[in-house]
């Protein structure tokens, strides 16, 4: 792995507003859920559950994913993000577009579905074209730059195929391919990307300790995204991605077994939990599509909500006091950190999420109901916490 160049990093006024859009997304989540859990409990193509995923992939996962690219990119590969400037802009245009989508999703406005749809996906072309710019600079392709350079192709196929279907050009076929660009493409090669490089960062794992599968996780989940994309034998592609993400795990755990850091972590405990749910998830994607009857929004609250948002919680609780500290001078990480409240907020919100699925997947609303209360709950006070290092961003750049 390379070493991390964090003099490298872009100022904190373009990642950071990223990921304070993601966690107020990541509190609406379950909010949502706590007020209407018929939308955890229906398949349908059409019904609420349509406009609750996108509630979670465009309200929460996109901006954070988003703004991590926008940190990574330079510290881990040491390539800048040309025209930071424009940073902002693409965030205005996420989120109005994500909010107008949402909207027009809630009151059965296609004219809002449609102009939504557009805007968001006008502000991905910008976000791809500016950090594939940078990534086109790279002399060779490490680990983390395959895992970012497919998912910035799946989310080419991701903006363009979403406002086809707002617009209206509503087939099968396109649906399929958008929902595994989505998430076996875009989601899955983000999080192999970037946890090849953060994983052995916060376990001190030696720089002699390698990955022992090189590429292989990274080219089989790409060739399964691809294959579930294009609807050519689709049990072969999720068996591509199954066999990737089992791979990725024993590279994970061989890692994060070499580290010098302590195991009882909670970036290390809830990374660790994370994993196992995507790997299971993908297990049972592949069982539904031999056969196997699996709600599809188990799937999704399990694959798409609950292990990203552990990860990406459990990442962050240390990241952002961190970049908070080397961007405020005089400041000390530790000012930022509160680890016992880490410690006590991300056991709730583990409960509260993987609680959720269960929920869903025994067709129970008060279950669901009472689950996503204590999701919110977990994630107001995780926000809360967070705060505090915003607040220190917001400062330094004054």
């Amino acid at each position: 792995m390379q070493p991390l160049d964090f003099k490298a990093r872009p100022p904190g006024a373009l990642p950071v507003p990223f990921f304070a859009l993601g966690l107020l997304g990541l509190l609406a989540v379950p909010i949502a859920a706590a007020i209407d859990p018929a939308v955890a409990l229906s398949d349908h193509p059409h019904a609420p559950g349509v406009l609750f995923l996108h509630l979670i992939t465009l309200g929460f996962l996109a901006p954070t994913m988003m703004g991590a690219y926008y940190q990574l990119v330079p510290v881990i590969l040491h390539v800048p993000i040309p025209c930071p400037g424009l940073g902002r802009w693409i965030l205005a245009g996420l989120a109005a577009g994500v909010v107008v989508f949402l909207l027009g999703w809630g009151v059965r406005f296609p004219e809002a579905i449609a102009g939504g749809g557009i805007l968001a996906g006008l502000a991905l072309y910008a976000f791809i074209a500016q950090v594939g710019a940078a990534l086109a600079r790279l002399r060779r392709l490490t680990l983390p730059a395959a895992g970012f350079v497919g998912a910035l192709l799946a989310l080419a196929a991701v903006g363009l195929l979403g406002p086809l279907l707002a617009l209206g050009f509503f087939a099968h076929a396109l649906l399929v391919a958008h929902v595994a660009a989505a998430l076996a493409g875009w989601l899955l090669l983000t999080i192999l990307g970037a946890t090849y490089q953060l994983v052995p960062f916060f376990a001190a794992t030696p720089p002699a300790i390698g990955p022992r599968f090189g590429y292989g996780p990274t080219a089989l989940v790409a060739a399964g995204a691809l294959l579930l994309a294009l609807g050519a034998a689709p049990p072969v592609g999720g068996a591509a991605a199954c066999l990737g993400l089992a791979l990725w795990a024993a590279d994970m755990a061989r890692l994060a077994r070499h580290g010098r850091q302590a195991r009882r972590e909670p970036v290390a405990r809830y990374t660790v939990l994370s994993i196992g749910l995507l790997v299971l998830t993908a297990a049972c994607a592949e069982a539904d599509l031999l056969g196997a009857a699996i709600p599809v929004r188990v799937l999704a609250l399990t694959g798409i909500l609950a292990a990203p948002a552990l990860l990406i919680m459990a990442q962050l609780q240390k990241i952002l006091p961190f970049l908070a500290a080397l961007e405020a001078r005089g400041v000390k990480t530790e000012q930022l950190f509160s680890r016992q409240a880490a410690d006590r907020v991300l056991p709730v919100a583990a409960l509260g999420l993987v609680g959720l699925a269960a929920a869903s997947a025994l067709t129970s609303p008060l279950g669901v109901r009472a689950a996503a209360i204590l999701a919110a709950a977990a994630a107001a006070a995780y926000v809360a916490i967070q705060w505090r290092a915003f607040r220190r961003f917001r400062a330094s750049a004054r």
